[in-house]
């Protein structure tokens, strides 16, 4: 999913937040290596969907206008 956001070429400004539910580190050492742009959110245990979107929304609510929430297996294409 990252990577075929990063990839479309019509890209407007935006914020990218990755909570990771206690992943391996393989994960969030290829994300920081590749994309260090992208925040994100270390969870030591996995919180659930809802969980980890309140988090988000509480923490940067008040920053942002919109929110586009994803889910990891979501590829993007160009048109």
């Amino acid at each position: 999913m990252i990577t075929s956001i990063y990839s479309l070429p019509d890209k407007n400004e935006f914020d990218f937040i990755l909570v990771d539910n206690d992943h391996e580190n393989e994960i969030i050492n290829w994300v920081n290596n590749n994309y260090p742009q992208i925040e994100i959110i270390k969870n030591s245990k996995p919180l659930g969907f809802a969980k980890n979107l309140n988090e988000i929304f509480f923490k940067y609510g008040v920053n942002y206008k919109y929110f586009c929430v994803l889910n990891p297996d979501l590829i993007l294409f160009p048109n």
